[in-house]
């Protein structure tokens, strides 16, 4: 969103009569702020010193250079809690802006038919240019050209998906649109010039949320940001929305004259009409850093998932909702603009055992066997305990831990993860082995095609098989990579006061080596979730080649 600073004359709906000045400041890292020249309303000693003061609603009138005044409306705005002397001023931070239209409700009973959303390098994430150049070759000099043919074909809108039973459209929108157009003719017809030595030529792609019966800000907001943080994932660096507009229908005054028995008359009517609204508010911190679009960072594009977009779309809205922790984790790794390198490693490793723990089994033992197993370790810890005179703050504790003790480490989610499925072929090879000694023909053919068609499926639907080629050299380098980032994990996360008395285990890397784990890690984390976007192996694995080889 582009900041700005303009002057207006602010007041509130209730008393339109009491009107004071200020300027109204934005940037979209700091949020709105009012700084009025006096006060929207009397304000007795105690209440400026008591609490902040709210404003539900502020209607404004902001002015241009040309002198012209444009309809705002602030929305949840309060007061900060002070007292001044002197010449009475006050600084007041709205919620949210919204310019073009005094709107009297409160802002969760003003609901719009649709929004159209403006992202950061949006047309590069679609990845369907509409822009065309071609040249018209100079008739008699060789390698020049006697003109240059400009085409931009705006493409037809494309429904992606739905959200919350929003429909979301991608739309081209025309570098000229008409209106501009037609004030270029029209400053032909006056004689005017026009600066003709330049002009601005990019594709634009907006994105349109559009529900089935109007809804309030609030609601089309959170479809904003679970876009937003979509598109930051599969662009791999942050996106954000820098433009949201939307237009509402409403009655118009104007004021006509007409003549009445030779005398001319001013005559107040209303209208309908269109008032187009454009939506400002604070979207970014100050601490982050936006550098430039990085197209090598691109995990996939539009272009990748058109096929399967409204899928994809689907099950982001449903793993941000089940999984919501480990994508807070994953897109911290953008927002969080100075992360140190064990920070980044431990983030990753808990990501991923997370994701494991929800999406696989991951139990040594099924349920019922594993609490026959506790209750044993209950009356052995009890027995055991009271034998030392233990306090039983300890036996408690005990008790707490027991309860993870049939879940994996993070050492046999990781081989979980990484198992490339030859172990159970050699099960399968050596069943059939066996089989085959005593079985007939036709009950050996049906297992061979039972173990093929098996492993075929687990092929296919298994994490390795999403990994880029060469990923791991060989096993050793795989089962060197699971042991480093185990004991390199606990090294972190248990320090203990006599490390250094103690050998340090080879398997415990920093610099460069811990720099590979962490790029490794992160490649294992989007194969993780592009498989729970419902992308087929394959595809994951074409995907994730170049990441691999940055």
């Amino acid at each position: 969103m582009e900041s700005f600073e303009k002057n207006g004359i602010w007041f509130l709906p209730g008393s339109p009569d009491r009107q004071i000045t200020g300027t109204l400041v934005f940037s979209p890292d700091q949020g709105p702020r009012l700084n009025l020249v006096g006060e929207l309303r009397e304000l007795d000693l105690q209440e400026k010193l008591e609490s902040d003061i709210k404003y539900p609603i502020v209607h404004g009138y902001l002015i241009d250079d040309s002198g012209s005044f444009e309809e705002v409306t602030l929305c949840n705005s309060y007061l900060k809690n002070e007292f001044k002397t002197g010449y009475p001023t006050s600084e007041l931070y709205p919620e949210f802006i919204l310019k073009g239209y005094h709107f009297s409700s409160f802002l969760n009973e003003i609901e719009f038919q649709h929004i159209i959303v403006q992202y950061d390098y949006l047309e590069k994430w679609v990845n369907l240019p509409n822009i065309e150049i071609g040249c018209i070759p100079h008739h008699n000099q060789a390698d020049t050209y006697q003109g240059i043919i400009l085409n931009q074909k705006v493409n037809e809108p494309i429904e992606i998906g739905k959200i919350n039973d929003c429909s979301i459209t991608i739309i081209d929108i025309p570098f000229l649109n008409p209106q501009y157009v037609q004030s270029i003719n029209l400053f032909a017809t006056l004689g005017r010039q026009w600066d003709r030595s330049e002009i601005c030529i990019k594709e634009q792609k907006k994105i349109l949320i559009k529900p089935d019966s109007p809804k309030n800000l609030k609601f089309f907001l959170d479809i904003v940001d679970l876009i937003q943080e979509f598109l930051t994932f599969g662009c791999g660096q942050i996106i954000l929305p820098f433009k949201i507009e939307t237009t509402i229908i409403a009655n118009n005054q104007e004021f006509e004259t007409q003549l009445f028995n030779g005398e001319s008359r001013v005559i107040q009517t209303e209208r309908q009409r269109a008032f187009p609204i454009n939506i400002f508010y604070k979207v970014t911190s100050p601490l982050i850093n936006k550098v430039s679009f990085n197209a090598s960072l691109i995990l996939f594009k539009f272009t990748d998932i058109r096929e399967s977009s409204a899928t994809v779309l689907n099950n982001w809205q449903n793993i941000r909702e089940k999984i919501s922790s480990i994508i807070e984790i994953y897109l911290g790794l953008y927002y969080i603009p100075v992360r140190y390198k064990n920070d980044l490693f431990l983030d990753l490793a808990q990501a991923i055992e997370g994701f494991h723990r929800i999406y696989c089994e991951g139990n040594y033992c099924d349920n019922d066997t594993f609490k026959k197993i506790e209750e044993k370790l209950k009356e052995t810890f009890y027995s055991e305990l009271k034998k030392y005179d233990i306090d039983e703050a300890y036996y408690d504790s005990l008790l707490s831990k027991t309860e993870y003790w049939n879940e994996y480490s993070l050492k046999e989610r990781l081989e979980d993860f990484l198992d490339d499925g030859s172990i159970l072929w050699k099960i399968y090879f050596l069943k059939l082995t066996l089989e085959s000694m005593s079985c007939s023909l036709l009950r050996y053919a049906s297992l061979l095609r039972y173990a093929y068609f098996h492993l075929i499926y687990y092929s296919e639907n298994n994490f390795s098989s999403c990994l880029p080629d060469n990923f791991f050299i060989s096993n050793n380098d795989k089962e060197n990579f699971i042991k480093q980032v185990r004991e390199t994990r606990g090294f972190l996360t248990h320090p203990s006061s006599d490390s250094k008395s103690k050998k340090k285990s080879k398997h415990i890397v920093s610099g460069k080596e811990l720099e590979n784990l962490i790029r490794k890690l992160k490649i294992i984390l989007d194969i993780c979730l592009l498989k729970s976007l419902g992308l087929d192996s394959s595809k994951i694995k074409a995907l994730t080649r170049s990441r691999h080889l940055l």
